[in-house]
């Protein structure tokens, strides 16, 4: 982690919002291909930044969106650790990059809401990183979590990347 300037903030928000990074959903579950692919660039600068894999870890809301990057990671032979919130609970990596997944053109129904800004999910999420954390999602969709809306509020403007700036 060393190798990342100083520059770079411990915490950073990856906002997909206006970037139609929408989610399909199946059978109960959520898959996000285009966080998926966001997240596979992000690993492989980390990795030209010196930054080893077994030192990053990938965290998920959805069973099916865990799977899903592992296909994916697993064709690039990128070997990181990708897991759900409840089945990271206990471990830490230097860096860790979670992925909500939400975001699409309708809102959230109260159970997702619940589901994805759950407390003890989010307090798990957001402080299995030592070094640096990326959280990436829609802020329009997130914001409609209390939870997450105070999160996300807590993340400077500074800290935040708007993705639809960059395409």
């Amino acid at each position: 982690m060393k190798n990342i300037p100083n520059t770079i903030p411990p915490v950073t928000f990856i906002d997909t919002s206006n970037c139609q990074y929408f989610e399909e959903n199946t059978n109960g579950g959520c898959i996000n291909k285009n966080e998926a692919q966001l997240i596979t660039s992000i690993i492989r600068y980390l990795i030209k930044q010196k930054i080893k894999t077994v030192d990053i870890g990938i965290i998920t809301p959805y069973r099916k969106q865990k799977l899903y990057l592992q296909q994916l990671l697993n064709k690039e032979n990128l070997q990181v650790e990708t897991d759900t919130i409840y089945r990271f609970q206990g471990r830490e990596k230097d860096v860790i990059i979670i992925t909500f997944c939400k975001s699409s053109n309708h809102s959230l129904s109260k159970f997702q809401s619940q589901f994805i800004s759950e407390e003890n999910q989010l307090n798990v999420s957001i402080t299995r990183s030592k070094k640096k954390l990326i959280i990436i999602g829609d802020s329009s969709q997130l914001t409609q979590s209390e939870n997450l809306k105070k999160l996300v509020r807590e993340i400077t403007p500074f800290n935040t990347i708007y993705l639809e700036d960059m395409i």
